[in-house]
């Protein structure tokens, strides 16, 4: 047996440590894969992530975007929690400035009451 391949006598093509169900042959990467090492000499094989927009495109959207993004950051949870602890503080007032009316209210019906007190005990019925 000679090593070289033909039609009439294929060789064994080593996969390496494959642990799977290969259902279809193994692309060949011989012309292609040489192609693609010529176009990206700067050493990255394919772009990763999101490529950038080109220039002009669509500018106003982008910025619309996030315009709107920096307001819906203010929506969270923080800024909701300070909104309720500052509703809390004003209802807590509220219900002070209403219980000193109502205690000067009280004194002022006990002076009233005392003063026409005073006036009847000192006319003596």
């Amino acid at each position: 047996m000679s090593d070289v391949a033909t039609p009439t006598n294929p060789q064994k093509v080593m996969i390496g440590n494959f642990k799977g169900v290969m259902l279809c042959n193994r692309p060949f990467a011989g012309i292609s894969a040489v192609t693609t090492k010529q176009k990206c000499k700067d050493g990255s094989s394919f772009i990763c992530g999101t490529v950038a927009k080109p220039w002009g495109s669509n500018v106003a959207i982008a910025e619309k975007s996030r315009v709107l993004t920096r307001l819906s950051k203010k929506d969270g949870a923080l800024s909701k929690h300070k909104k309720w602890l500052k509703d809390l503080q004003e209802e807590r007032e509220r219900i002070e400035k209403e219980r000193e009316n109502e205690a000067q209210l009280k004194e002022e019906k006990k002076r009233k009451f005392m003063e026409k007190e005073a006036k009847k005990r000192s006319v003596g019925w």
